[in-house]
């Protein structure tokens, strides 16, 4: 399975490489004009995209597994990270393929300003748009996975407070839980509200993906109390649920969630 993956990687950066290089030189694509310049400029870039590939993908890999991050701040400060290092590694290697290949005196003299920054800039920003609504813009149903190996008792029961009371709340008697002013809010069915200390990424592992769905990052709700959706702009979804929970509650669901939701309606009725 890896070895396929690795194939796949590596065919799509190399037809990108090829692409792209045929945009900054179109004598690329017309093969009697091939001279050995183009194909190293080729290979060049094609190592650059699969090395840049796996370093990314490796730093947020081990930012996941080392770091708690259970916010879209601490997210985004990943993935800053993980694109300055990614910049700086496309930079070195630039740097070390035009001083010994084409052996320049100053960068000005290769397309270093003009093309490869511009570029690298491009597909780091896109790369950490798609990794951001990966792992943060998702269901809660995404994490089903991780609900098989947790404790039948951490599933059925949540600790919460009540001013200065520890109580624990049944799964099946929340109805929806937000977060306010940093705080999160945990109303259940009988409509008592209590707060919690965890944060929604981490009730997002907890909750059965079921009977609960992550609508954006400020509201996880029930099934229990859904009653439909009514459709928005740009794809969005706006929620419906009883009147009793609804009051100042942001329940639109984006475009990229739309689908998920719209799924999960149906099948945990």
């Amino acid at each position: 399975m890896k070895l396929k993956k690795f194939v796949v990687t590596a065919l799509i950066t190399f037809l990108l490489s090829f692409f792209l290089s045929g945009i900054n030189d179109p004598n690329i694509f017309i093969f009697s004009n091939w001279r050995q310049n183009n194909i190293v400029n080729i290979l060049h870039l094609w190592f650059i995209f699969l090395t840049t590939y796996y370093l990314f993908s490796s730093i947020l890999e081990i930012g996941f597994k080392k770091l708690r991050i259970d916010s879209s701040v601490s997210l985004i400060w990943l993935l800053l990270a993980t694109l300055c290092i990614s910049f700086v590694w496309i930079i070195l290697v630039d740097i070390v393929f035009y001083s010994l290949y084409y052996k320049i005196d100053s960068l000005t003299e290769t397309t270093f300003y003009e093309f490869d920054i511009p570029l690298t800039i491009v597909f780091l920003i896109i790369g950490c748009v798609y990794f951001y609504q990966k792992n943060y813009l998702k269901p809660i149903s995404a994490n089903v996975a991780k609900h098989k190996t947790l404790p039948q008792d951490t599933k059925q029961q949540l600790e919460v407070f009540n001013g200065k009371k520890n109580l624990f709340v049944k799964h099946s008697e929340i109805a929806i839980i937000y977060l306010s002013e940093n705080i999160v809010w945990i109303q259940t069915l009988d409509y008592q509200k209590l707060h919690t200390n965890q944060s929604l990424a981490k009730l997002t592992d907890v909750l059965s993906p079921k009977h609960f769905f992550r609508l954006n990052r400020q509201v996880i709700t029930s099934r229990k109390i859904v009653k439909g959706y009514s459709r928005l702009d740009y794809q969005k979804l706006e929620v419906l649920i009883n009147d009793d929970f609804s009051s100042g509650l942001n329940l639109i669901v984006s475009k990229y969630n739309s689908p998920s939701f719209k799924k999960w309606l149906t099948n945990s009725s």
